[in-house]
């Protein structure tokens, strides 16, 4: 099987010209670019993932609604839309695909050796449907859940550890993105049946 190759990035986030594979990125505490597409619907609710049980950091956690890396010469965008379909079975069309924040996120998982230095390309997709194909090497299980039940979960020690470890300010930042586009896509719906 092919290694996945990603560009390596300094601590500001610009292309080195460097590109080495994803696993000796994260062993050799190197810079490099993620995507995590969250999914919501209409009736506030988002779409959690639960990571497979053989996965490396985060077994059997409820996580993003699609993650993965962004490979050596590809785009942003065009990685969220591969991951979203390669995981979840979801074709988006890239229009509906909003990127709304970038962040830079630095974690240490000492006991397996694995280190997280990435730039996380954050988007947002509306989607109503719940995904029925999965990547089973990725991906055990799906759900939508209320954007509140979400926020409650984050905001408990006890019920924060059953989703990956992210920093809480990051998790709040998310729902606060995704309560905003609720919101927004309400308002044009009122407008546009209130003439």
């Amino acid at each position: 099987m092919q290694k996945e190759m990603v560009d390596i990035l300094d601590s500001k986030g610009k292309l080195t010209g460097v590109v080495k594979p994803k696993d000796e990125a994260h062993s050799s505490k190197l810079w490099h670019r993620s995507v995590h597409v969250w999914i919501y619907n209409s009736k506030g609710e988002v779409l959690i993932q639960k990571r497979a049980a053989m996965k490396k950091s985060g077994p059997g956690k409820w996580d993003i609604s699609a993650a993965g890396h962004v490979s050596s010469g590809e785009k942003t965008k065009e990685s969220a839309l591969r991951e979203l379909e390669e995981e979840i079975g979801i074709k988006a069309d890239p229009r509906n695909l909003k990127h709304v924040l970038t962040t830079k996120k630095s974690m240490d998982i000492k006991d397996i050796k694995f280190y997280e230095r990435e730039f996380c390309y954050v988007y947002l997709l509306k989607h109503e449907k719940l995904p029925t194909k999965l990547q089973r090497e990725e991906v055990a299980a799906v759900k939508f859940i209320p954007i509140e039940k979400f926020s409650d979960d984050i905001k408990s020690k006890k019920t924060k550890a059953k989703y990956v470890q992210h920093p809480k300010s990051y998790y709040l930042s998310i729902i606060c993105l995704i309560k905003k586009a609720l919101k927004k896509r309400s308002k044009a719906a009122n407008k546009n049946t209130n003439p």
